[in-house]
């Protein structure tokens, strides 16, 4: 918004950085201009796949993942079992608390953890996963899978500096992320000779 471009810039006049890294052109584009050394960069969960989770095969394995956790979104899960309803889904939540919810949660069959690692497990080996959440998308596109995307918020916009402008439209694939991740990394490397 206009109150936090405000709010942050003059923060950023304050503290006056050596350097500025984005994960979107939006923040770039109101920031980029506070050093002199900025890169309009990744989201840093596109990082993920370089942990070394190995691929394994499981009993569910090939498998879609649903995410929704907006009710305003039941309809479209509603729609995707319908058109899937041949393969093994997998219901997963990324905030299951307060401990009321994780009793709801687990009595739906729903996946939660506390533990990011479940989670990385379980988007490194999906096929597809289709979510509300930015964050259940980059991991399943860092490990090279397919993805879409059910939001309008704009941190959509995170998805625009890897190519993926229409993951709201449609299941994507990420290519060439190995060269975006060591331009980052070339980045800071140079910063920190």
């Amino acid at each position: 918004t206009d109150y936090e471009i405000e709010y942050v810039s003059k923060w950023l006049k304050k503290l006056n950085p050596y350097a500025l890294m984005f994960r979107d052109s939006i923040a770039f584009k109101a920031y980029g201009a506070f050093s002199s050394n900025v890169y309009n960069g990744i989201d840093n969960v596109f990082f993920v796949n370089r942990i070394g989770l190995p691929r394994i095969q499981t009993e569910k394995t090939p498998y879609v993942v649903f995410n929704f956790e907006k009710s305003e979104n039941d309809s479209i899960q509603k729609e995707l079992e319908c058109s899937i309803k041949d393969r093994n889904i997998i219901y997963s939540n990324h905030k299951p608390f307060p401990y009321s919810k994780i009793i709801r949660l687990v009595k739906q069959n729903i996946m939660i953890s506390d533990d990011p690692m479940d989670y990385l497990f379980l988007y490194r080996h999906v096929s597809e996963t289709f979510s509300d959440r930015v964050h259940a998308c980059i991991p399943t596109l860092s490990f090279g899978n397919a993805a879409r995307l059910y939001s309008d918020s704009p941190r959509v916009a995170l998805f625009e500096n890897v190519g993926l402008q229409n993951i709201t439209k449609e299941l994507v694939r990420i290519e060439d992320l190995d060269s975006m991740q060591e331009k980052q990394i070339s980045f800071l490397r140079d910063l920190l000779k």
